[in-house]
């Protein structure tokens, strides 16, 4: 990050934010923010095209079942609790 772009960051993000602050408080976030975006860069350095995207260190695997359909009464028996139905839906009234 440039001296320049260290300069105007945190007035621009400030201004977007609609905070007013004072020129000891930019100072502090200037700092605050110059080391974060640092970090960022160091952590884009780290070389991991060797291992897929969705790769875990924990070596926890998504399990996942058969999605089957299964013939069911339960529809039925909820629709007699509605007040109101139409073709095995709840009728509700218009609200616009």
């Amino acid at each position: 990050m440039t001296e320049t772009q260290k300069n105007t960051i945190v007035p621009h993000l400030a201004d977007l934010a609609r905070l007013e602050l004072s020129a000891k408080e930019e100072k502090r976030y200037e700092k605050d923010i110059a080391e974060i975006i640092d970090y960022v860069g160091k952590i884009s350095e780290i070389e991991a095209s060797s291992k897929p995207l969705t790769t875990t260190i924990s070596g926890v695997s998504n399990v996942t079942r058969v999605d089957k359909v299964e013939q069911s009464d339960l529809a039925d028996e909820l629709l007699v609790c509605a007040p109101k139905t139409r073709d095995r839906l709840v009728s509700v009234p218009k609200i616009l």
